[in-house]
């Protein structure tokens, strides 16, 4: 069995983001703050880096590169599914394609 979190994600946000009172996409003077998260407490609305893990071993920097998927999702123009359609169109699914056993001949 793992231990610790399988994902971590860190989001770029609006700092009042937590504040639905306040519009702070339309002020000149929002700050942006950078925010460690599971996913589950704060919106994506701006930028995210995502690092999932895939085995149940120890991360270490001997194992990360096989061991630990990463990616971004950018969502400022408003739209998560538009960020996922470009991650997985112009990432995932070559990156799939290309992993495809060809049959012998």
């Amino acid at each position: 069995m793992h231990s610790g979190v399988v994902e971590i994600n860190f989001l770029f946000n609006l700092s009042s983001s937590r504040s639905s009172s306040v519009d702070a996409a339309a002020s000149a003077v929002a700050q942006r703050k950078l925010f460690v998260t599971t996913g589950s407490s704060e919106p994506l609305l701006e930028k995210c880096l995502f690092f999932l893990r895939t085995t149940d071993k120890a991360i270490t920097t001997a194992n990360v590169q096989q061991e630990v998927n990463f990616g971004m999702l950018d969502c400022s123009d408003g739209s998560i599914l538009n960020s996922l359609e470009t991650l997985l169109s112009r990432i995932m699914i070559p990156a799939l394609r290309s992993q495809q056993v060809r049959p012998f001949t």
